[in-house]
């Protein structure tokens, strides 16, 4: 049987550094769009502005991607991109009154209502918010050690203890509210 998976994403991002096309920007487009919409989704941002920002961050790929020494590192590259896309989008929308109602009243929902989330909001709302954003990155995200290391700007021991030490602390808190069997 063929297998017809096509190109991966390591051969889509060497492809676009490589020849800086518009195919080749379009094919990454292709596989990246969604995965930054859920990222902002996921952080609580309606449908509409999510894809706005994510088209916002595939942009600055576009533009600053000849930038980028060490291919290995484009991904946590991407994701530190889109990180900070949020950041400015907030503090934006904190210093703008026309977008602070706007927001009130439009951005943020309720991110346990998405589908994706499947309880794992309420497993790690015991941690603290460094330590879900960890997580985050981690199982939703799905981003490497090395990843989110570089996306975080923190040494590689600290994400693995944080990511240790939060598995550690939701599974106290599971077993501790655990209902005991009859």
């Amino acid at each position: 049987m063929a297998d017809f998976r096509g190109p991966s994403e390591h051969d889509l991002i060497d492809c676009f550094l490589t020849t800086r096309t518009e195919q080749a920007f379009s094919d990454l487009f292709a596989v990246f769009y969604p995965q930054i919409v859920r990222y902002f989704s996921f952080r609580g941002f309606m449908n509409e502005l999510a894809e706005e920002m994510a088209q916002d961050v595939l942009v600055a790929v576009f533009r600053k991607g000849s930038t980028i020494r060490d291919r290995s590192l484009f991904r946590p590259w991407l994701f530190k991109v889109a990180q900070n896309t949020m950041r400015q989008h907030l503090r934006r929308s904190r210093n703008d009154p026309n977008l602070r109602s706007l927001e009130d009243t439009a951005l943020l929902e309720k991110v346990d209502k998405l589908p994706e989330n499947d309880g794992f909001l309420d497993m790690i709302s015991v941690l603290s918010e460094d330590e879900r954003q960890v997580m985050i990155l981690r199982y939703i995200d799905g981003l490497s050690y090395d990843e989110i290391a570089s996306v975080l700007d923190l040494p590689m021991g600290t994400v693995k203890w944080k990511i240790f030490n939060g598995k550690s602390r939701i599974g106290a808190h599971l077993r501790q509210n655990q209902p005991e069997h009859a």
